[in-house]
């Protein structure tokens, strides 16, 4: 049988190498092949004890071994110390970035979903330096999904980020364009849930015909009737109100409507206000600012987004960043 031949193999090769390490005939710079080596059979064996042993005798010769670190925290995560594993696969991406080299997606994707799997705090961070250095649509949607599932996220979180979902078309599938629309139409953005429907339509990504969706379409297609056209001159009693109600309002229907800037003179009004929630108006505000173009704005509002509107910021700070 082949696979006693290939353990003894890998014994005999594992014990060659510790012999030569004993030997004391090389210098500490010249093991590190020979411990590197000696790590990887003992973790393609699933030995992870030792594996981690050889992997940090390596790290301990030369703190900028990233193959050696990288290794360590898969070792470390077959021991079961994911927090450890996140923490030195973070230390590799450092340490290559600090050379001025981009470290390998694999790493980031790595780090997240060990983070993730493993309900450490650090996970949307994580998930959010991810999608900074490879912004495809993919990592897009696995970064807010982590950031959707692992906090108590209320229904403006949902929609925010669901809105940037849609932003960097990252929308996919009959769970996503639910979860957004019917929580657009639960919130009272009845016209925006309209024309993110007929999009996934026109898309083939949800089917009309499908009851849910025909019932939803129905839904937000009556209660959207006249709205826009109302728009304008709720537009001017809100600027003259006292309360920062209206304006907040309005504004949020410019943005379902695709109308950025003048969504963003209405949440900029809202802030002047009387019963402003500051956070969340900000946080608006540099979503619209961000989807009119107006970079150095969003950013500056977005930055302004504080208490448990900063983390959805970030993400949106985080699409900013990623724009050309």
């Amino acid at each position: 049988p082949k696979a006693p031949v290939d353990a003894n193999g890998k014994a005999a090769m594992m014990a060659g190498l510790q012999a030569t390490i004993d030997s004391g005939f090389l210098s500490p710079a010249e093991t590190v092949p020979q411990y590197f080596n000696l790590g990887r059979l003992h973790f393609e064996a699933k030995s992870f004890d030792p594996a981690a042993a050889a992997f940090e005798r390596i790290v301990a010769i030369d703190p900028s071994h990233v193959r050696a670190t990288i290794m360590l925290a898969e070792s470390r995560r077959g021991q079961g110390r994911n927090a450890e594993a996140v923490s030195l696969i973070e230390k590799a991406i450092a340490a290559k970035s600090g050379a001025g080299q981009k470290a390998d997606e694999s790493w980031y994707k790595r780090a997240a979903a060990l983070a993730f799997g493993a309900k450490l705090p650090n996970a949307p961070e994580l998930s959010r330096q991810w999608v900074a250095a490879y912004p495809t649509t993919k990592t897009w949607r696995d970064a807010i999904r982590i950031y959707q599932t692992t906090g108590q996220v209320d229904d403006n979180a949902l929609l925010d980020t669901m809105r940037l979902a849609h932003a960097v078309g990252a929308l996919a599938g009959e769970t996503d364009y639910f979860r957004y629309t019917d929580a657009l139409v639960k919130k009272g953005f009845a016209g925006e849930a309209k024309l993110v429907l007929e999009q996934g339509f026109a898309a083939k990504a949800i089917d009309k015909s499908r009851g849910t969706f025909s019932q939803l379409y129905s839904v937000a297609t009556s209660r959207s009737q006249g709205d826009q056209e109302s728009l304008d001159a709720s537009a001017k009693t809100a600027l003259v109100a006292a309360s920062a109600r209206q304006a907040m309002v309005t504004a949020e229907a410019y943005y379902g409507y695709g109308e950025y800037a003048k969504s963003a003179e209405l949440f900029r009004a809202a802030l002047g206000k009387d019963g402003v929630d500051k956070d969340l108006a900000n946080l608006r505000l540099g979503m619209a600012l961000a989807r009119a173009g107006d970079k150095a704005g969003a950013e500056a509002a977005l930055k302004a987004a504080g208490g448990t509107r900063s983390d959805v910021a970030k993400l949106w700070l985080t699409y900013l960043a990623t724009k050309a």
